[in-house]
């Protein structure tokens, strides 16, 4: 009897393992892509839930999401740690959003700028942007987003030419041959010493060496 007691034990941990460790708690940190009920996981056994599988199906489901945590907490909760990728324009003449990575979703976003794309560029609601222009008009309006230059929309002119149109009627122009991060340091030295000077501005070509700005 004594001899069959470890076995008896070992079935019945066996058997109760779908009970014991299945998922009943779900726990996401606070966000605005991703909720509760768009996470299929409760019911599921935990330990059978691998991290770069739940990330592979989550970033399927949400375009809005960079990277995914998952922490286990034994036996019977996990907790998803969500990094979002949050748009940065909206594509103009659609209800369209696109991030800095070119991630594409529909939404609808009041105080971005519009980024405008040659028309043989096709978008989708749920793909991704992979024209080199239009990725890097998405990398401009992220980086301009953290300067004091306020974007209203951008515009594919050519081949390396992009313009952007802000507030007060200015205009900077870019080159897709040069860093936009460069780019809006200029940028923003600039506007900073007209501020200085109380100079209106209506163009700052960035092409160059050195700024090339035009007053009203």
């Amino acid at each position: 009897m004594k001899k069959l007691l470890p076995a008896v034990l070992i079935i019945f941990a066996l058997a109760m393992t779908p009970f014991i460790f299945r998922v009943r708690q779900v726990e996401l940190n606070d966000n605005n892509c991703v909720n509760q009920q768009g996470l299929p996981y409760k019911g599921r056994i935990i330990f059978t839930l691998k991290k770069s599988v739940v990330e592979k199906e989550l970033k399927e489901k949400f375009l809005c999401i960079s990277k995914v945590e998952l922490v286990k907490i034994y036996p019977s909760k996990v907790k998803f740690n969500i990094l979002v990728e949050n748009a940065v324009a909206k594509i103009a003449g659609t209800e369209l959003l696109v991030t800095e990575g070119g991630k594409v979703s529909e939404g609808n976003a009041q105080n971005l700028p519009l980024l405008f794309l040659p028309s043989n560029i096709a978008v989708s609601p749920h793909g991704n942007l992979d024209d080199k222009l239009a990725l890097y008009g998405a990398k401009l309006a992220s980086t301009l987003a953290k300067s004091d230059f306020h974007a209203t929309n951008i515009r594919i002119l050519s081949g390396t030419e992009i313009a952007v149109y802000g507030v007060e009627d200015m205009v900077a122009i870019f080159s897709w041959e040069k860093l936009p991060e460069v780019q809006v340091d200029s940028l923003q030295q600039v506007i900073a010493l007209a501020k200085i000077g109380e100079q209106k501005i209506a163009k700052i070509d960035l092409r160059f060496e050195k700024p090339v700005i035009t007053f009203k």
